[in-house]
This record gives C-alpha cells, sequence and structure tokens, in this order.
C-alpha cells in the first residue's frame, strides 16, 4: 500500500514547510534548538527547565520547573528557544549514531515524568541540517 504524503507529513515538515508545522528539534554541536511549534506544542516558556530521559538511543524529555534541569533560553528572531551545552548534544548526537548536526522529530508520548507529559525524539524521522 502506497503511503500518504501531503503537507502535514513529517518528511515534509522535517525538510521545511511552514514554521507553525515545523514539530522539530535541531541538535547542532552547542546547542539544541526547540522550534516555534515545538514550544507551543511542549509549553515552553521562560523559567521552566528541559530533563532528558535515555535508554541507549532513545530519548525522551520533559518540561518543568526544577532547576536540575536544563535552562531554557528564548531566541527572540524566531519565537523558539534553545538549550546551549556541548555536552548534551555530544550525547545525543553520538548515542543515536549521528556526528552532524540533524532534525529530530517530536512526539508527544501517552507517558508522565514528575506529573509532566513526556515527548519522544523519534529517530524514524530525523533529517540533515543543511550549515
Amino acid at each position: 500500500m502506497m503511503k500518504v504524503i501531503n503537507r502535514k507529513s513529517i518528511e515534509i515538515v522535517l525538510n521545511g514547510g511552514r514554521a507553525t508545522t515545523r514539530k522539530y528539534i535541531v541538535i547542532e554541536k552547542r546547542r539544541i534548538y526547540f522550534t516555534a511549534a515545538i514550544t507551543r506544542l511542549c509549553e515552553l516558556k521562560t523559567g521552566l527547565y528541559v530533563h532528558f530521559l535515555n535508554e541507549g538511543s532513545d530519548w525522551d524529555f520533559y518540561v518543568n520547573d526544577d532547576p536540575d534541569g536544563f535552562k531554557l533560553t528564548p531566541v527572540v528572531s524566531k519565537g523558539g528557544f534553545h538549550i546551549n551545552n556541548t555536552g548534551l548534544t555530544t550525547m545525543i548526537l553520538k548515542s543515536t549514531g549521528f556526528n552532524k548536526a540533524k532534525r529530530f522529530a517530536v512526539v508527544k508520548t501517552d507517558l508522565f515524568q514528575d506529573r509532566s507529559p513526556v515527548f519522544k525524539l523519534s529517530l524514524e524521522n530525523v533529517s540533515t541540517v543543511k550549515m
């Protein structure tokens, strides 16, 4: 059976699409960028922190106000947020088998951690970032 591809297909969203539908994060050598669409999906805002969950190459995250997490810094010009942490970005890229910047689709799960919804980095939907 053929797969339906339309403007909401994850492959189209990862490789461009409208800014309101870009539900992915960009992991570069030194930072993680959360798009404006992910900012809305995950309800990110100044004063919140991101906590990552890892098992092998599987990565999830949740957001709350616990300062033990990674601090979100607003990217005003793009309407998103980023985290500056070379150690974290190296861990994620290395454990997922990548050595260059990548876009990872983000999917909301049915799980909760510390009463916060958990989001999954999708390894099936990864695209290369043009630098």
